[in-house]
């Protein structure tokens, strides 16, 4: 659900190519490429994907000022979409499925030197809530604004992980898993189960949408 290639991400070594066979021997259902800049058409996943068995489906990372917000299905990007106010908007009015990214990384292990400082919108450390759950999904309202949040990032920790899987579930909301790889090696390290088949972007973002998705940390050993 969570994974960057060099078709659209200048920090990612990942070739479309690499993904798609990766995922196909790790047998993943399907992969959605959540670039850093750039979009998928349909059209060009299907010609990546053919032949292979794999469902891909396009989304973006988009940096906003309360943390990182993957835009699934997003049809195009405009100007303002770096804005959570506009970007929340756009995907009302478009059948965008909207998930917060990592929102606690880092939170129980800053890097050495660092306060605290939490990706997802507080600009001032607050001691107190750190792993407060309860706490945490309060003070940042943006939380319960999306579709899910994601609760198993592949190059995130597991305590972190934890953190967003407890403050998914004090607000009520679904998850999702991805292994935000920028290289084979990560893919497959944090996976969503979802209800029913999605084929399409449209389609897999409106499972998102009405909640038919869950987290699922590590890498499968068969397809589910």
């Amino acid at each position: 659900m969570h994974v960057h290639t060099t078709r659209g991400s200048t920090d990612s070594g990942l070739s479309p190519a690499d993904l798609v066979s990766v995922a196909n021997e790790l047998n993943l259902d399907g992969v959605c490429i959540t670039e850093h800049g750039g979009s998928w058409s349909d059209a060009e996943l299907q010609e990546v994907a053919d032949g292979t068995g794999l469902a891909l489906f396009s989304g973006r990372e988009i940096e906003t000022e309360v943390g990182h917000v993957l835009a699934i299905g997003l049809p195009r990007y405009e100007a303002g979409l770096h804005r959570f106010s506009a970007l929340t908007e756009f995907a009302s009015r478009n059948g965008v499925a909207l998930v917060f990214a990592h929102p606690f990384r880092h939170h129980t292990d800053p890097p050495a030197g660092q306060s605290c400082l939490l990706t997802a919108g507080l600009s001032e450390p607050v001691p107190e809530l750190r792993m407060n759950a309860e706490a945490l999904a309060k003070a940042i309202p943006e939380l319960s604004q999306v579709h899910a949040i994601e609760a198993a990032n592949g190059a995130t920790s597991p305590a972190d992980n934890d953190l967003a899987a407890a403050a998914a579930s004090v607000l009520g909301a679904s998850t999702t898993g991805g292994s935000d790889a920028h290289s084979a090696h990560g893919i497959g390290s944090g996976l969503t189960r979802i209800e029913g088949r999605p084929r399409t972007s449209a389609e897999l973002a409106e499972a998102i949408r009405v909640g038919a998705t869950v987290a699922v940390a590590g890498r499968p050993d068969e397809k589910s």
